[in-house]
């Protein structure tokens, strides 16, 4: 903290070979605001939490728990593009109603990055793991088909049209 503000400094920039940081990503002021609640409220002090570069190495995307949001930056130019609110907790009171988003991966053609925060990490461990490994599968998709065939698998596929339009308009 500085002066009572978490300080916005997310990530530096070092060119290990001079051994020596060459630039700064630093987070812009606005959105701002949301904390954790006891007893979560000592990762405050953690303002980023994850990061991530597209595969085609355009983007930088850093996770803030303090924005709940998440900014991208261009590479190697480390120019602002814009940030992605994450959402809130419905029926929380502000600031503790972020939804302190974590972790963040790409999809390989870079179109697309998938933002995680601790309940889904938990989940997904606790839960989908275990019954992941026994399948030997990485993915649900691999998994619906090996349990029911592959024309499970284009049945729940073709689903996920008109579903995700639904969800998408409630």
């Amino acid at each position: 903290r500085n002066g009572g503000e978490v300080q916005r400094s997310a990530k530096a920039v070092v060119d290990f070979a001079a051994r020596k940081e060459v630039a700064r990503v630093t987070l812009p002021d606005t959105p701002n605001g949301f904390m954790l609640t006891p007893p979560l409220e000592r990762r405050n002090m953690t303002p980023v939490h994850g990061s991530a570069i597209s595969p085609d190495g355009r983007i930088l995307a850093i996770a803030s728990r303090g924005s709940n949001a998440v900014f991208l930056y261009s590479l190697p130019a480390l120019k602002l593009l814009g940030h992605v609110a994450t959402p809130t907790v419905e029926g929380a009171p502000y600031p503790s109603n972020g939804g302190d988003p974590g972790w963040l991966t790409f999809t390989p053609d870079s179109k697309t990055i998938y933002v995680a925060n601790a309940v889904g990490f938990v989940l997904n461990a606790v839960w989908f793991a275990p019954r992941f490994r026994q399948l030997r599968v990485i993915t649900s998709v691999e998994a619906i088909r090996q349990r029911f065939g592959a024309v499970s698998e284009q049945v729940m596929m073709w689903l996920q049209i008109p579903l995700s339009t639904l969800q998408a308009a409630i």
